[in-house]
């Protein structure tokens, strides 16, 4: 369900002091199960790592 989804990501994001390439691999993953499509989920996660600044392989600090 969407609440189940919504959970789940913010669970995935609190307490993370930084992000990085695990937490959007982790997140990946819990888009694909939520049945969302791959082809969506990449775009999604990439959008974000590029928006994060992940594209070059630096992790950054959680927003509060």
């Amino acid at each position: 369900t969407r609440v189940g989804l919504v959970e789940n990501v913010r669970s995935l994001f609190q307490g993370r002091l930084r992000v990085d390439e695990e937490v959007f691999e982790e997140l990946e993953a819990l888009l694909i199960e939520a049945d969302i499509g791959v082809d969506t989920v990449l775009v999604i996660v990439n959008d974000m790592r590029s928006s994060w600044g992940l594209t070059n392989g630096r992790d950054f600090p959680v927003p509060n």
